[in-house]
């Protein structure tokens, strides 16, 4: 369990990562290294990741997984309110992507878990 000056300064280290990924000024590399800090961030303050509950689905082509990540980025899948699609998320390997498309679904990820945690979210 996090203190509350522990869990505002993960809120502001989760902040300040998503404006650089806003920024677009990360390389690739740089860029995968903040995707995941992000969603360790996004556990830490209390999403929870349900891994165990879905497998990962292997057989999904490219553009079905592409698909799915716009819907996160659209707001059209809350993985807040359906944490199975938080651990489809997770398990998808941003290399077999368009990580543009990764990039803008894992930051709404996060601001959705803020969100339904209360927490307010300017982005």
């Amino acid at each position: 369990m996090l203190t509350l000056l522990q869990k505002a300064k993960a809120l502001k280290e989760l902040m300040s990562l998503v404006e650089s990924l806003k920024g677009g000024q990360l390389k690739l590399v740089e860029k995968a290294k903040t995707l995941k800090r992000v969603m360790e961030l996004v556990v830490l303050l209390g999403g929870e990741s349900v891994k165990q509950n879905e497998p990962p689905k292997e057989n999904k082509s490219i553009e079905d997984k592409n698909i799915f990540l716009r819907q996160i980025a659209n707001d059209e899948i809350n993985v807040f309110v359906d944490q199975s699609k938080l651990a489809t998320l997770e398990s998808i390997d941003e290399n077999s992507v368009d990580m543009e498309v990764y990039s803008q679904a894992v930051v709404n990820a996060a601001k959705q878990v803020l969100t339904g945690l209360g927490y307010q979210v300017v982005v």
